[in-house]
């Protein structure tokens, strides 16, 4: 049986709330990068979900962004 995705929602991933938290605080990829002290292309894999973020990197970058968890798991309990 084929089902109808179109229009489905999906919930957000680690990655979609880590690029929604750092263009809320306005700040390129390459800002964050070299602050954080990860390359560009890794943290464009974790926003893309081409590779995971750990637990530990998520928490870290939240609080980087200067939000809280709290704020972080609304996000990423919403549906897209």
């Amino acid at each position: 049986m084929i089902h109808n995705t179109e229009g489905a929602k999906r919930k957000k991933s680690a990655g979609d709330v880590l690029r929604e938290l750092r263009l809320a605080r306005q700040y390129s990829q390459e800002k964050v990068a070299l602050v954080y002290g990860v390359t560009e292309r890794t943290l464009r894999n974790w926003e893309k979900c081409k590779t995971a973020v750990s637990v530990d990197d998520f928490l870290s970058l939240v609080d980087f962004y200067k939000f809280d968890a709290g704020t972080a798991w609304e996000l990423f309990n919403n549906e897209q």
